[in-house]
């Protein structure tokens, strides 16, 4: 365990796998868990992070050997998918993440390319019990992850409105608004918050071209 002299980065790639605490939660965590980083970048831990840092608490950190980023990634979305208070989005997304970082560390370990079959059942078996999802579901939502993380790259208070639960989206929907332009997504999404249809979309995103 590190003391707090160290000043960790924060990097999307992790924030954005995790929801906000309540005030509650957030005093529990502080007393309970350390923050887990790898290479000092936060993977787990954010808002304890910030509010130490806020109010000049000292806090404590662990440095984890993780393999890669993408053992990393999978370490983060498990214990994310372990909280009582994920918006249906959220948990959308961290099961698409989950499989995108299981299909790489899969194709690493095979040295070969792997299926989507393959990906899916090596996700679904890390899910919690609790959990039960078909193979179709997690490839559904291995879709709506990487629009989200395209989203993001291009509208990033998009892509946390949207993982928040505050823009409502189908997953067609949210598909479509990642093949925007960055100004092209603010502006369809503005129309949308003021009380336009989001049918609009399949008109607005770019058409693949026939081969």
């Amino acid at each position: 365990m590190k003391s707090s002299a160290y000043n960790l980065s924060i990097d999307r790639t992790f924030r954005k796998i995790w929801v906000p605490f309540s005030q509650e939660e957030l005093q529990k965590t502080l007393c309970t868990k350390p923050i887990i980083t790898y290479s000092h970048t936060i993977v787990s831990g954010f808002i304890s992070y910030e509010y130490c840092r806020l109010h000049k608490i000292p806090y404590s950190y662990e440095e984890r050997n993780f393999f890669s980023l993408d053992e990393a990634v999978t370490y983060a979305c498990l214990e994310s998918l372990k909280q009582t208070d994920l918006t249906d989005e959220k948990f959308r997304y961290c099961i698409g993440r989950l499989y995108h970082a299981q299909k790489r560390l899969l194709t690493q370990h095979l040295s070969q390319p792997v299926t989507k079959n393959q990906s899916c059942r090596t996700t679904a078996a890390l899910l919690p019990d609790s959990t039960t999802l078909s193979r179709s579901s997690i490839c559904k939502y291995s879709l709506y992850s990487a629009a989200i993380d395209e989203i993001d790259r291009k509208a990033p208070e998009i892509a946390d409105g949207l993982l928040q639960g505050h823009l409502k989206l189908s997953q067609a929907n949210t598909l479509a608004l990642s093949r925007l332009s960055p100004e092209g997504i603010r502006i369809v999404c503005d129309r949308i918050k003021n009380g336009e249809d989001a049918s609009m979309l399949s008109d607005a995103a770019p058409k693949k071209r026939p081969k």
